[in-house]
């Protein structure tokens, strides 16, 4: 074999062994996960039985904000991985440092949320450095004002650090069961 096709055969294993590192550092959707990826984050799913039908909203609140690279980020938005069909955001905020409420009907989210402890989700900087809470990212959510189950398979927050803009992933679940007395823990497949 010839010196040459040697070195082509080289790079070649080169390029393809960083794209294979390019491929494993993006999300589902092709784009970087970036600082605040979720590399080895549990799946944890969130259920709640509500007997009244007619109570459709929720607020879906279990992403705390830490950022642990060296330069802010600032948050563009959050879409629903998988939801059900007819399950729609309707808002999105930050929350104050403290608790992170779960999943919660939406009558009970002016004791979790008073007037004055969220803010506007979109433009919101999450500073560098940050390893404890920061506050947290709040999830308005309707689903349809009738008896079912609906799910969402996870959370895709997008933000930006600087120009690059970057797409995390978090497996948080949520199974609604409206209508109903009980509702399953099981994980959601999509």
């Amino acid at each position: 074999m010839s010196r040459r096709r040697a070195n082509l055969g080289i790079a070649v294993v080169a390029v393809v062994a960083a794209a294979g590192v390019a491929f494993v550092s993006r999300d589902s959707r092709g784009a970087s996960a970036g600082p605040l990826a979720c590399n080895h984050c549990p799946t944890n799913v969130n259920g709640l039985f509500v007997p009244d039908a007619s109570a459709n909203q929720f607020s879906f609140n279990v992403l705390p904000l830490t950022n642990p690279s060296g330069q802010p980020v600032t948050l563009d938005g959050v879409q629903l991985k998988n939801p059900s069909s007819g399950v729609r955001v309707t808002k999105l905020a930050v929350a104050k440092p403290g608790t992170l409420s779960q999943l919660e009907r939406a009558s009970y989210n002016a004791k979790v949320f008073p007037a004055g402890s969220t803010k506007p989700l979109t433009g919101a900087s999450v500073p560098p450095g940050t390893s404890a809470n920061n506050g947290s990212i709040v999830v308005y959510l309707e689903v349809p004002a009738k008896r079912g189950t609906y799910t969402i398979s996870g959370l895709v927050l997008d933000y930006h650090q600087g120009s690059a803009k970057y797409q995390a992933t978090y497996p948080e679940q949520a199974r609604i069961c409206l209508g109903q007395t009980s509702c399953s823990s099981a994980e959601v497949t999509s």
